[in-house]
């Protein structure tokens, strides 16, 4: 194997529809030889758990098992999995195990002996806090938006810092705004199969968009409904006020004074990462809220 590409995410940038798209087509791509790596069950536990001791973790174990279930009798190699960055808002911060797993993928680059590239697809931090508090109510949480928005970290908010930790163990990285999907999805997908499989073309057939967004309505009967349902009934109750979300209006939790917060914790970092990183001057002005 030549090369492995690894899209780190971040959470909430269509990182659900890559993974199902490039599913879809591994057979089609293992035969233009190109392996789309998914880890198992064990493995990606072992990975998530390192992140709450990382002191005491043996890294170049926990390498050793990734590189050891990924086939290399190919060209090219991808993996999807926003796993790499760790969880969103842990401790009230950005991602704050992102350093330790930047470590893990140079370890894993180390064992393989191959060229690493990092894809990282990135979301304004106003629209990034509001989908993930979403989401997270999608996963069970009973907070409401105040109290999550209490418990950030201002400073933290800066995926300039994150990129850098992806820097410090290649050159090859990619940082692309999520945004993009709203103006093209087929220039959003074009960035990945430029990398990984430029001559394939892949079929979306049966590929569903994912996490479709709640309404104000749907996020208060979820956040209602997850205080007294088990589990299986979260889920069941999910996927049925996903799909009454379509009949609402999108709903927008942030005010004036929240957005003005996050504009000015991080607007100078955005400004670095969009001409560092090449955003065209659509997605600068964009970034930097213009």
């Amino acid at each position: 194997m030549k090369k492995l590409v690894v899209h780190v995410g971040a959470h909430k940038t269509a990182t659900t529809y890559i993974q199902r798209l490039f599913l879809a087509n591994r057979e089609l791509l293992h035969s233009h030889g190109i392996h789309y790596h998914t880890m198992l069950k064990q493995t990606e536990r072992l990975v998530r758990k390192s992140q709450f001791n990382p002191d005491n973790i043996d890294l170049s174990a926990i390498a050793s098992t990734y590189c050891g279930e990924l086939r290399t009798d190919c060209e090219v190699a991808f993996h999807s999995y926003e796993g790499f960055l760790g969880f969103p808002f842990t401790d009230g911060l950005l991602y704050k195990n992102a350093t330790h797993f930047s470590s893990l993928l140079g370890e894993i680059q180390k064992q393989l002996k191959c060229e690493l590239e990092v894809i990282f697809t990135v979301r304004r931090q106003d629209e990034f806090l509001q989908s993930w508090y979403i989401q997270s109510v999608k996963e069970g949480a009973v907070w409401d938006f105040s109290t999550f928005m209490r418990d950030v970290d201002w400073e933290s908010m800066n995926w300039l810092k994150l990129a850098s930790n992806f820097k410090a163990i290649t050159e090859n990285i990619v940082v692309f705004p999520y945004e993009c999907i709203k103006r093209s999805h087929s220039d959003f997908l074009s960035v990945f199969t430029s990398i990984i499989c430029p001559n394939v073309e892949l079929s979306e057939e049966g590929v569903q968009p994912a996490n479709p967004a709640y309404s104000e309505q749907t996020l208060e009967i979820a956040r209602f409904a997850n205080g007294i349902l088990t589990g299986v009934e979260k889920h069941r109750m999910r996927r049925f006020l996903e799909s009454m979300s379509k009949l609402h209006d999108k709903l927008n939790l942030l005010n004036d004074l929240d957005v003005d917060k996050i504009r000015r914790s991080s607007i100078q970092s955005n400004e670095t990462l969009a001409y560092e990183f090449g955003f065209n001057e659509t997605e600068k002005a964009f970034y930097l809220w213009k």
